[in-house]
């Protein structure tokens, strides 16, 4: 017979299509729940040192503020990584 043309399953003229959970918008969103949070945390820890009878219950609000804080860092990395430096030169 002839030739045929060979099925192309990534065509390259294709965008990838970036979750809903991955949005800039949500990151920014999450941002700044996350802020609020870190926020809550810190009035947490603060309330545990002025009344003795919680000194026990610290590890909520400090584990509340570092996780805050681990989600604000992996979200910043995050949209670093997707928009790099603008003065940066091009080759």
């Amino acid at each position: 017979m002839g030739r045929t043309m060979r099925f192309d399953r990534s065509p390259l003229f294709r965008k990838t299509i970036s979750p809903w959970y991955d949005t800039e918008m949500l990151c920014y969103v999450v941002l700044v729940l996350m802020v609020l949070v870190m926020i809550f945390g810190v009035c947490g820890l603060w309330v545990v040192q002025n009344e003795p009878e919680y000194h026990s219950h610290g590890w909520v609000p400090a584990s509340l503020l570092l996780m805050s804080l681990y989600v604000i860092v992996s979200i910043s990395v995050r949209l670093g990584r997707r928009f790099p430096r603008r003065d940066a030169p091009y080759l």
